[in-house]
């Protein structure tokens, strides 16, 4: 069965219980033993966005999970949505956020839940329930460009000859930390016919980052930046509700970047070996407004080039 969450799992809930992990989203449901004397099916749906949901003045925090259990449980199911805040910054946040749901007779028009109660963990939202249908944890777009945030940089590359000299294609793409966009980086460096993407986590001190290449130049490559390449990538252009405008109807519009590869944004950098015969070089980069998360460390990476 597909729906707007993509393809749904069926679960069967027997007495003992169950626990349901979702890659894709990172969204975990548990249901603890005892919930149900019979045999119970789960339906499970999860997604990041959609431009069929109608949030109003709202911008949600966390995907968007779907659960429909066939019998009321006797005990709270546990849901837990995965976030990209960075808890230990945003003091006093929990005020000011809040829990949207959306009923089974309206499946995409969320609005908030009575029961606003939830805990939030360093990585997570912990939800208790006897009954879920949609929910997600969100905020109004103003405090939602306040809370401090955390992100991931992804690191690819392509080696390649043409006519005999070696060229080397490196990425670094920059997005949320999130499990649903680690899962689309990947899907484009497949598509693109670059390595897996290694991911690191990092914080920004700044309002932009750049690099800088140690040794800068006299390593017996060629340094040049990639098709569509930009020389910085800025807290904006990863803030995806900028890129819709801040409206979630404009989806399209960052569905259109993520196929042309223009989102999440990214930096390339190209070397191409001006011989045919050369020993090994290794250039470190930094990246200049951003610190490693947790440890607050200087984010570098090794570049090996050899032929």
């Amino acid at each position: 069965m597909k729906s707007v969450f993509g393809k749904l799992t069926k679960l069967q809930l027997q007495a003992n219980g169950l626990i349901h992990h979702c890659d894709q989203s990172g969204v975990t449901l548990i249901v603890p033993e005892g919930a149900v004397e019979q045999p119970a099916t789960v339906w499970f749906g999860a997604c990041l966005c959609s431009d069929k949901f109608n949030f109003g003045d709202y911008v949600p925090l966390t995907p968007i999970a779907w659960v429909y259990i066939t019998q009321k449980l006797k005990k709270p199911a546990e849901l837990y949505l995965p976030h990209y805040m960075d808890v230990d910054k945003a003091i006093g946040i929990k005020a000011k956020l809040l829990r949207l749901t959306a009923t089974d007779d309206c499946h995409f028009k969320f609005q908030r839940c009575d029961d606003n109660q939830f805990d939030i963990e360093t990585s997570v939202f912990k939800l208790l329930s006897p009954h879920f249908c949609s929910n997600c944890i969100a905020s109004t777009y103003e405090i939602y460009e306040e809370i401090p945030k955390r992100y991931l940089i992804g690191k690819c590359f392509k080696e390649t000859i043409d006519k005999g000299y070696f060229q080397v294609e490196v990425e670094y793409i920059f997005l949320y930390f999130q499990q649903t966009c680690k899962k689309m980086v990947e899907s484009q460096c497949a598509k693109t016919e670059f390595s897996a993407p290694i991911f690191q986590p990092v914080i920004f001190d700044s309002s932009y980052v750049s690099l800088t290449f140690e040794p800068d130049d006299d390593i017996g490559w060629t340094r040049n930046n990639g098709e569509f390449s930009i020389p910085t990538v800025s807290i904006e252009q990863i803030n995806h509700y900028k890129v819709m405008n801040g409206d979630i109807k404009n989806l399209k519009n960052l569905e259109l970047f993520e196929e042309i590869y223009k989102y999440p944004p990214r930096i390339k950098v190209q070397f191409i070996s001006i011989s045919k015969i050369m020993p090994p070089k290794t250039v470190t980069v930094k990246f200049d407004g951003v610190k490693s998360f947790p440890g607050s460390l200087p984010v570098t990476n090794a570049i090996i080039l050899k032929l």
